[in-house]
């Protein structure tokens, strides 16, 4: 089954009081993305330590990859916002 790169969620409870909303990140690395009044973090499934060996061991730079990653999942949700509107 291919399950989409990003799905959009929230717990529940969505008030002024819990703003959270979260972008989900299906593919590897997997990691769910919480914003709270607009502000991303990340939380990671994978190990973070096993993300870096991977791209270093493919010759890349993990940097890249979670930079990439962070702004794609905060386009996603601006783009979600933006379709709600």
């Amino acid at each position: 089954m291919n399950l989409p790169k990003f799905l959009f969620a929230d717990d529940g409870d969505y008030t002024e009081d819990n703003p959270r909303e979260f972008v989900i990140h299906n593919h590897w690395p997997r990691f769910i993305m919480e914003f709270v009044d607009g502000a991303g973090t990340p939380h990671f499934y994978d190990p973070e330590a096993e993300i870096i060996a991977g791209e270093l061991k493919a010759g890349r730079e993990p940097t890249a990859l979670i930079s990439r990653l962070m702004r794609e999942a905060g386009d996603f949700y601006s783009n979600y916002l933006k379709d709600e509107e």
